[in-house]
């Protein structure tokens, strides 16, 4: 199959360091929201806009990385380390089996799509690799459910939404029209209940990834700074944020 740029080099927009910088502020507000306010629904927004820009910066370093097995391994060190901060952050334990930490989602993610996309080049067929997309996506949501992974719903979905969007004609459609369906259509979860002209709309948490897309399509293709600090930077910040956001919310005990 014929690739098809998610983005072009050559428009207007911000790099991938700023976009990434957008992904990190959602991020941070919404973990604040977890350790802090877990009751606030609306902060909790912020956590799936940080989560799907990172999902979409994840078929980037898929498509742009020289080592995919350095990136992938970087990624379970990073998720590794950041357990037991995440675990003090959510639930005030050093350990807990049953939830695991954002970027062992992410992590997941990156191995089902290394295996699609290595059966996309070596099998070079249509058919083939929508069958692969299809069987990874639904095992991608298994294994990340069973291990208890954050944003396990629709996380493998979303992830596998970008890179087939990078591989087709008029991809914003297509991204589109999945976020869409999932927010309206599947998604239960209702955040706030909308009154106009007598009658009620339910949005659920799953249509802030709608406005995100657009965030996404502002990015212009270009990664900007790429230093080696900045790469560790993008997810080690995580483990950082976390043990903050627990001294913070137990009074720096």
């Amino acid at each position: 199959m014929a690739s098809v740029t998610n983005t072009i080099n050559n428009k207007k927009g911000y790099n991938q360091l700023v976009l990434r910088g957008i992904g990190i502020i959602c991020t941070v507000i919404g973990t604040v929201q977890i350790a802090m306010y877990p009751a606030n629904a609306i902060m909790g927004l912020a956590s799936w806009v940080g989560f799907a820009i990172f999902a979409f910066l994840l078929t980037e370093g898929l498509n742009h990385s020289m080592g995919k097995v350095l990136y992938g391994t970087r990624l379970f060190l990073f998720a590794a380390i950041a357990e037991i901060p995440f675990n003090l952050a959510s639930i005030n334990r050093y350990s807990f089996t049953r939830i695991q930490n954002p970027l062992f989602t992410l992590f997941i993610g990156f191995l089902m799509l290394a295996a699609v996309d290595a059966i996309r080049k070596k099998a070079d067929n249509m058919i083939i690799t929508i069958l692969a997309e299809v069987v990874f996506t639904i095992f991608g949501t298994y294994l990340m459910k069973g291990l208890g992974c954050m944003f396990s719903s629709f996380a493998m979905v979303y992830i596998m939404m970008f890179y087939i969007a990078g591989h087709i004609h008029y991809p914003r459609v297509f991204e589109l029209a999945i976020c869409y369906y999932i927010a309206f259509y599947i998604s239960t979860q209702t955040v706030y209940t909308l009154t106009m002209g007598g009658f009620q709309y339910d949005i659920t948490t799953q249509a802030v990834i709608i406005p995100t897309l657009l965030l996404i399509w502002l990015y212009n293709g270009k990664r900007g700074p790429n230093s080696i600090p900045l790469r560790y930077a993008s997810y080690g910040y995580l483990p950082v944020l976390f043990l903050i956001c627990w001294l913070m919310a137990n009074g720096g005990k």
